[in-house]
């Protein structure tokens, strides 16, 4: 087996899917939530800039809860949350196809 095979394999495993356009996304749903709410949260948290707030306090203040949003401490364990952060950086890191 390949490493490109062998880590499409363990996205799979973890619910990830790959899409029409090549990206990889959560199936239809991890631990209970919408996929489709996950990935959105998910971008706000990532697409946020300096700039859209009013200074430094909004900024971090925004960001604690987008994040909050995205990883559901309320609904995830501490294991659940490292294995998003790991998977999410995983994904990024893969090299194309």
């Amino acid at each position: 087996m390949t490493r490109e095979n062998w880590a499409h394999n363990a996205l799979r495993q973890e619910g990830l899917v790959k899409g029409k356009d090549d990206t990889w996304k959560w199936g239809t749903s991890f631990q209970g939530s919408s996929s489709s709410v996950w990935e959105t949260s998910h971008l706000h948290f990532r697409q946020l800039r300096y700039h859209e707030t009013s200074g430094p306090q909004e900024a971090l203040s925004r960001l604690r809860e987008l994040c909050r949003r995205w990883l559901r401490p309320e609904a995830r364990t501490k294991a659940q949350i490292l294995e998003l952060l790991v998977l999410e950086q995983f994904l990024s890191i893969l090299p194309g196809e």
